[in-house]
């Protein structure tokens, strides 16, 4: 009896520990089965891969040399006085930006006002004293000490040897005596009377007094030579200065001079108007237009290098004059051609390509290039026949598969 009971409990035993295993496994799967992640069916398929992508297009290959320079102002001027005079003002400040004509010191003038009008007084004298010998002269005619005959044969001797002067068949001192011979004829035939009378009567003297003084007068004003930036202004009010005085400088840096050295090999490539692109540390993403304005007919014989000159805009006065510039010259220029930038090309297994997005998709197309810069290549032949105007991936193609999903940023 005690035997059946001792069986009774243990097959019980044996059967509740049997069902809790069971439901420890059935809620188990149940809770796992509830936190394993759900997916539609757009999210199983693979995601586009974000790239960048240019366009190519028929255009025209231009290649370039390289060459180097440092700017110089187009055009430069130390201002000094043309005369001895006191500082009466200074219109200009370090860095001020004039136009050609701009008054930019003025001197003293009293003085040399007061020698215009005494030079104005004698040149009205000397005027007066011409008039009255010009008419005494008409009124009373002397006969000329020269004849015609005399001074038309004077003056066929005097065109031969100007022209065998010049051919280099005559000596000057010969030259020079039949010269004076026949334009002392000249005088006494009478075909000068004017100019005798005009230094006679003091006229000719009296109006170079007036010229001079007007002269002096206009150089009490310092003017701009040219449009440009005024610089170095060493002058102040009151300061006494004179003819070897520099009181500032003038620079024009509208445009830049860039003297280039270019290698012997590549001179004969340069030619003069050709378009160039100049490049600054100062600005490193930004590029000059210019163009070339001459090439050296010599070459130097230890570098091995010829000079030569570009000019350069400068949009704003960015640049200045004295900055180093790396220069980039069109030598050849090839129209037509299809192109593609140079970071299309890809190179896997020796072989270049580039991807070409249709309908979404990176193809995959093997090329055949032909000529290039540092900007673009020519694509002579495609597998899957690139077409103008289609898009070619620039970044984000390294790693690409042929027909990848991808999608244009």
């Amino acid at each position: 009896m005690k035997r059946a009971s001792w069986i009774k409990a243990v097959v019980i035993v044996t059967v509740v520990v049997g069902l809790g295993v069971l439901y420890h496994q059935y809620f188990r799967s149940e809770e796992e089965e509830s936190a394993r992640p759900t997916f539609s069916e757009e999210e199983v398929n693979v995601r586009p891969v974000k790239v960048k992508a240019a366009p190519a297009f028929i255009g025209e290959l231009v290649q370039y040399i390289t060459a180097s320079g440092v700017t110089e102002a187009l055009q430069e001027a130390e201002i000094k006085p043309l005369l001895n005079g006191r500082v009466k003002a200074v219109h200009v400040r370090d860095g001020q930006r004039v136009n050609r004509g701009a008054v930019l010191v003025e001197l003293d003038d009293r003085e040399y006002r007061i020698a215009l009008e005494e030079a104005r007084s004698n040149l009205l004298k000397a005027q007066v004293e011409y008039g009255l010998l010009k008419e005494e002269a008409r009124k009373n005619p002397a006969e000329p000490a020269v004849s015609t005959n005399h001074l038309e044969a004077l003056e066929e001797e005097y065109t031969r040897a100007r022209q065998a002067y010049e051919a280099g068949e005559l000596s000057e001192e010969a030259f020079r005596k039949i010269e004076r011979e026949y334009h002392t004829a000249q005088v006494f035939s009478g075909e000068m009377r004017d100019e005798l009378l005009a230094q006679q009567s003091g006229l000719s003297a009296a109006e170079a007094a007036f010229a001079r003084a007007r002269y002096n007068l206009d150089n009490c004003r310092l003017v701009a030579p040219f449009s440009g930036v005024v610089g170095d202004v060493t002058v102040h009010v009151g300061d006494l200065i004179g003819p070897s005085q520099t009181v500032m400088r003038l620079v024009d840096l509208s445009k830049l001079k860039l003297k280039l050295q270019v290698l012997e090999a590549e001179l004969g490539q340069v030619q003069v108007g050709e378009a160039i692109r100049a490049s600054f540390a100062a600005f490193p993403d930004t590029t000059f237009p210019g163009r070339i304005t001459g090439v050296s007919p010599v070459v130097d014989s230890q570098t091995r290098t010829g000079t030569v000159i570009a000019e350069i805009n400068n949009p704003g006065g960015l640049l200045k004059s004295g900055m180093f510039a790396t220069v980039r010259i069109a030598v050849n220029r090839y129209p037509d051609r299809l192109l593609v930038p140079r970071a299309a090309i890809v190179e896997r297994d020796q072989r270049k390509l580039i991807f070409i997005v249709r309908e979404g998709k990176a193809v995959w197309s093997y090329v055949e290039t032909g000529l290039e810069n540092d900007e673009y290549v020519e694509i002579v032949s495609s597998r899957f026949n690139l077409q103008p105007g289609e898009p070619v991936i620039v970044d984000g193609h390294f790693a690409l598969a042929h027909n990848a999903p991808v999608e244009i940023e």
